[in-house]
């Protein structure tokens, strides 16, 4: 990260990224439901105890929330297209940028988007050249931000001090002997594969039946349906 947790900032400014994410917050919930939905989602939020009495102090996760909420927003609140899937990507590597914790929220908004894709239709659908297509505008704009970290801090020499404090600061001391992580983390993306793999492959061949099971063509027969 490039931020540093140890300056020395005031409440007056630091704030106004707290109140950033609260726009953002406001203006998903207005863009997905109505002004009465944005007006208490904002009022919920500043109802937080934690959130209140962290608003003020300096943490890079301030930042973080703001990046996030943002690829959100542009995921959510808008018809798709590649000029959206690279501003989606963009902010995405903003948010790696700035957190390595991104990634779990990434794998929790890969899983919401297949469960969201098994669930439509076979017709309704995008097809697989399109999710190509997408795939690859987001791993590019997603490159963009970190790509220009890594090279400004190269040119001073210091990737080995950002090896260190974005990777191996971020990974505990035996981890991988103690609960297995070198091997599981490895299947979870194995098997994540697999299923995207998976989706793909029923999409080209006309949509899968597992989530069909609400669509049974038997009829409810009364005493008054005509045999």
């Amino acid at each position: 990260m490039v931020l540093s947790v140890g300056a020395d900032l005031s409440i007056p400014e630091i704030l106004p990224t707290a109140v950033s994410a609260l726009a953002v917050v406001a203006w998903i919930a207005r863009r997905l439901w109505n002004r009465d939905v944005a007006f208490w989602a904002v009022v919920m939020v500043c109802a937080i105890p934690p959130y209140l009495r962290e608003a003020g102090t300096f943490r890079t996760d301030a930042l973080w929330a703001v990046a996030w909420l943002a690829t959100l927003a542009v995921a959510t609140t808008g018809r798709w297209s590649p000029r959206r899937a690279l501003g989606f990507g963009l902010l995405l590597g903003t948010s790696f940028a700035v957190s390595m914790k991104t990634s779990l929220l990434l794998g929790g908004l890969s899983i919401a988007w297949l469960a969201m894709f098994t669930s439509l239709r076979a017709a309704d659908r995008p097809s697989l050249s399109a999710c190509l297509r997408d795939a690859g505008v987001i791993l590019l704009g997603a490159a963009i931000v970190p790509g220009l970290i890594v090279a400004w801090v190269g040119l001073r020499g210091g990737l080995a001090a950002m090896y260190y404090g974005v990777i191996v600061h971020n990974v505990l001391p035996g981890v991988g002997r103690t609960h297995g992580t070198h091997w599981r983390l490895p299947l979870m993306v194995l098997l994540l594969g697999v299923l995207f793999w998976f989706l793909l492959s029923r999409m080209q061949g006309g949509g899968s039946k597992v989530m069909q099971f609400g669509k049974s063509k038997a009829k409810l027969v009364s005493k008054d349906t005509p045999k």
